[in-house]
């Protein structure tokens, strides 16, 4: 790839976590960056994520090294950009103790185990049965709306120009007659603007629906978040055939306060999200497993279902896309809150510059997959 003029004009369709953390990279690289998408803290993923930062859960090759950068990468950020949501927390995998407290992870650090009546005494939301327990792991968190209301302060200060979402061929077209680089990073909403440019798809790009339930009136006891020690979306993400849903009962600190509870993920549906009655029904059985009998009857807890992109061997999309010019990807994240910080500079770099071997280097080009 050529190395972009100096001062690059690039577009950045999508403004959420990815949009944000790259308009940054690149502002900082000295580009001029108009940032297209909703407003973040409302629309998209981002807004009602977890906002774990697993920067332990990568593999022993050079992406799953450089995840462990995480931590530093936000800390660097924070201190050129001031506060983003970083928060010390604790994980907690619910299950059946696992051999030696350890996860089958290269980088995952050793835990401890709390049985179920101890989660329960720490952690009086979890009613979780025995002779179940949680193994308590070091862990560290964004809140994704401190994440986005200062991005919103801070990208213009650096010169970033947002604007709303780009719609359709026409409005595409024109914007990017404007720019010398499009970066699509828009999440599952990408694959739309990837047909309205008329560019093929990745064949190991696809999204699915993730469903949650959030109620303001309630709070965890502690900055923490518990999920299942065996989940089910990682491994249905792989499959092309599978069900058509699955559960893995969590439970969160919401964006801007109380509880997320979820989280429901469902399949081989289209941009339009599943039916609100068969969403709540399968949350309603994680709230079950990890409130109790009364589990998410009550008043207050409001659906909230959003759509995600994954890439079916598990890694990122970032750079450009085959045979189109002008044209890169940066999307399809597993762990995004700890992949897009330490990914954001190297693609910024690989624009300005022209040089893609680190990115190749890791695994992440497009090119690696065929279109479909």
């Amino acid at each position: 790839m050529a190395a972009l003029p100096s001062g690059p004009r690039v577009l950045l369709l999508g403004a959420g976590l990815a949009g944000g953390l790259l308009a940054l990279a690149l502002a900082e690289r000295g580009a001029r960056v108009t940032l297209a998408g909703e407003p973040a803290a409302s629309e998209g993923a981002t807004a009602v994520s977890y906002g774990g930062v697993p920067w332990w859960g990568g593999g022993a090759d050079p992406l799953g090294q450089l995840q462990t950068q995480a931590p530093s990468a936000w800390g660097a950020l924070e201190a050129r950009h001031g506060p983003l949501g970083w928060r010390q927390a604790e994980l907690w995998l619910h299950g059946s103790r696992p051999a030696g407290d350890r996860l089958a992870l290269p980088h995952a650090p050793v835990g401890s185990w709390l049985t179920a009546s101890e989660a329960r005494e720490r952690e009086p939301l979890l009613a979780l049965p025995e002779p179940l327990g949680v193994l308590v792991l070091p862990y560290a968190r964004i809140d994704p709306l401190t994440l986005l209301a200062s991005l919103e302060r801070t990208l213009p200060a650096l010169g970033v120009t947002r604007c709303g979402p780009l719609e359709g061929p026409g409005a595409l077209d024109q914007a990017r007659r404007h720019h010398d680089h499009t970066v699509v990073c828009a999440g599952a909403h990408g694959v739309r603007l990837l047909q309205h440019l008329g560019l093929p798809l990745p064949s190991g790009l696809d999204h699915s629906w993730a469903g949650v339930l959030q109620h303001r009136g309630s709070a965890l006891a502690a900055e923490r978040i518990v999920m299942p020690l065996q989940p089910l979306r990682p491994s249905r993400e792989r499959e092309e055939v599978g069900p058509t849903a699955v559960l893995d009962a969590g439970l969160a600190p919401a964006p801007g306060g109380g509880v997320l509870l979820g989280q429901s993920s469902w399949f081989g549906l289209p941009l339009a999200p599943p039916a609100a009655n068969a969403d709540r029904a399968l949350l309603d059985a994680a709230a079950r497993a990890l409130l109790g009998p009364q589990g998410a009857a009550g008043d207050g807890w409001t659906l909230v279902q959003r759509p995600v992109a994954f890439c079916r061997d598990g890694r990122p999309l970032v750079g450009p896309i085959p045979g189109a010019e002008g044209v890169s990807l940066f999307c399809g994240f597993a762990g995004p809150f700890a992949l897009v910080p330490v990914l954001a500079p190297l693609l910024a770099e690989a624009l300005v510059s022209g040089g893609l071997a680190p990115l190749a280097d890791l695994g992440v080009l497009p090119s690696r997959l065929p279109a479909r």
